[in-house]
């Protein structure tokens, strides 16, 4: 985007003065997901060992425990999305706005409103797949238009799911094509990750993880100061505030 330099300049900033506790919070928030996974990769490969070997007679029923297990770590992995994107994404916004945290324990905040979370991460994936369906275009198109969503979810408790899901189409409305840019602009660090084994994960998540927060915020700002959106669009309460002072 337009100043999508100065966006990753600041999130390297705030990454070089507290590194280490970036790094932690983000593998303490995928650790549940990074376990599941591995189980399922092993447990997978023991599955197809057992498919090849197996005896007709109970191949289908093989066939089904391999389906059922894995429909069951899907949902599983799905459980934990509140804790880990969600809640990370809280803990990097309150780092962008310069609070710092020296421990991060995202099983405390995400378990505040897990559902409204839960399903604000349901309607995403939902969408973006219905979508996905027409085409590949549109999948994307809708990806940018939600890509707020674990933002706004956290950093705006009195939304509901679906007003999350409606006020990051609103933030990027019209600068789709710049946020797709933002997201090119990484795509070298993930192909030195994937060359270096994932071993790079261990600086381009958190640096990811920082410059998406940092970008959330500035549009933010952005979006308030151009009067595009309003101080209430992010916090409803804010209108009986107002209401109450007006008629006192």
């Amino acid at each position: 985007m337009s100043y999508r330099f100065e966006v990753k300049a600041f999130a390297k900033k705030k990454l070089s003065g507290q590194y280490l506790t970036i790094l932690g919070a983000c593998l303490l928030a995928f650790l549940p997901i990074i376990a599941i996974s591995l189980v399922s990769a092993f447990l997978s490969t023991v599955f197809s060992i057992a498919l090849f070997y197996a005896d007709p007679m109970i191949y289908d029923f093989l066939r089904g425990i391999w389906t059922i297990f894995s429909v069951f770590t899907e949902f599983l992995t799905y459980l934990f999305l509140p804790f880990s994107v969600v809640g990370l994404s809280g803990f990097a916004i309150l780092v962008v706005r310069g609070n710092r945290e020296k421990f991060y324990f995202p099983y405390v905040d995400g378990a505040k409103r897990y559902l409204r979370k839960l399903g604000g991460i349901l309607l995403e994936h939902l969408f973006i797949f219905l979508w996905s369906l027409l085409f590949v275009i549109p999948g994307i198109i809708k990806s940018l238009a939600y890509s707020f969503n674990r933002y706004i979810l956290s950093d705006c408790p009195n939304l509901t799911a679906r007003e999350a899901l409606n006020l990051s189409k609103k933030m990027t409305s019209g600068i789709k094509g710049e946020l797709f840019v933002f997201e090119l602009s990484f795509i070298g660090w993930w192909i030195l990750t994937a060359f270096t084994c994932g071993i790079l994960c261990v600086y381009t998540i958190p640096y990811y993880t920082m410059a998406k927060a940092t970008l959330y915020e500035s549009i933010k700002n952005s979006c308030i100061a151009s009067g595009k959106l309003c101080e209430r669009d992010f916090d409803p309460t804010l209108v009986y505030v107002n209401e109450n002072n007006s008629e006192n």
